[in-house]
């Protein structure tokens, strides 16, 4: 049911967006997210419109970006620099037919570390 979920979101909100004259479908809402989460999931939709991941799948991003954040380097013990975290993102949030540049992909590790990674 979640992979049928997964793929059948996406698909809703394009055929909407398809129809409403360009205007984005809200991110659908999903009992399993914390406020936190929510919060990110809000953020990421006005951060990258039309996104094809699911409120779950852009939950799960940014709890990998918050691992990025807390990541150091192995030989000098120092954080990774921004321009690392925000190329993982761009990787991490771009999807085969919706890229994420490097400017969104800050956006969006910003609003990871004020939402998702705050929480807990």
């Amino acid at each position: 049911m979640i992979r049928f979920a997964r793929f059948a979101v996406p698909l809703v909100a394009a055929l909407a967006l398809a129809g409403c004259g360009g205007e984005p479908a809200p991110a659908p809402e999903s009992a399993t997210l914390s406020d936190a989460e929510a919060a990110f999931v809000d953020q990421a939709a006005s951060i990258v419109p039309g996104h094809p991941d699911d409120a779950e799948g852009l939950a799960s991003d940014a709890a990998n970006t918050c691992s990025s954040l807390t990541n150091t380097d192995a030989e000098t013990g120092e954080p990774w620099p921004r321009e690392r975290i925000v190329d993982q993102a761009v990787e991490r949030f771009s999807t085969g037919s919706y890229p994420v540049d490097a400017d969104q992909a800050g956006q969006l590790v910003d609003a990871a570390a004020g939402t998702v990674c705050q929480d807990g």
